[in-house]
């Protein structure tokens, strides 16, 4: 049973394209991110590009930086881009299911567990990544702020879930009326 009225498309509608374009822009972030590290990681085994790394680090203000600071940062920062895009992906996927059929559906309530997750996971390891970047002095722009795309994901994010609600409560005064 469809628990969605003609009116309430639109922003179903609007939610569904916000939803689509956060998926595919933080998909991208984290496939190229992922690709792009890794080749430069492969690259550091060749001595001349490890210096030329390691200088452009040196200028970068990150002097004392070693390896295994560069590749936890690098990591934290993987980990993070990758809970962004499982929460996109997961809004994207609520908001396709609620089109279709009811808000509160199985599957949805299976996506929501992976945007608590995913957010919760997102959160700690930001927490982390603020408080090694204390210990090493990295640069706080990264850590410190929230991006533009993680607050219009979050806020989307509560967005759909004020349409759940509000069709939850819309619907049974819809079918007294039937």
């Amino acid at each position: 049973m469809m628990m969605t009225t003609k009116q309430s498309s639109q922003p179903q509608t609007v939610a569904y394209v916000i939803a689509a374009v956060l998926a595919v822009i933080l998909g991208i972030r984290f496939v190229f991110f992922a690709i792009v590290s890794g080749l430069g990681f492969l690259l550091m085994f060749i001595p001349a590009v490890r210096t030329f790394m390691t200088q452009q680090l040196a200028d970068a203000g990150m002097t004392s930086a070693t390896e295994w600071e560069i590749l936890l940062f690098w990591l934290i920062i993987l980990i993070m881009l990758g809970s962004r895009f499982l929460m996109a992906y997961s809004l994207f996927k609520i908001t396709d299911n609620s089109r279709r059929s009811s808000f509160f559906s199985t599957e949805n309530v299976a996506q929501l567990k992976v945007i608590l997750i995913s957010y919760a996971v997102f959160a700690l390891v930001q927490y982390i990544g603020v408080i090694l970047n204390q210990f090493t002095h990295f640069s706080n722009v990264f850590f410190s702020n929230e991006s533009l795309i993680t607050n219009g994901l979050i806020w989307t994010i509560i967005y759909v879930a004020y349409l759940a609600f509000k069709s939850r409560v819309e619907a049974p005064s819809e079918e007294k009326g039937n």
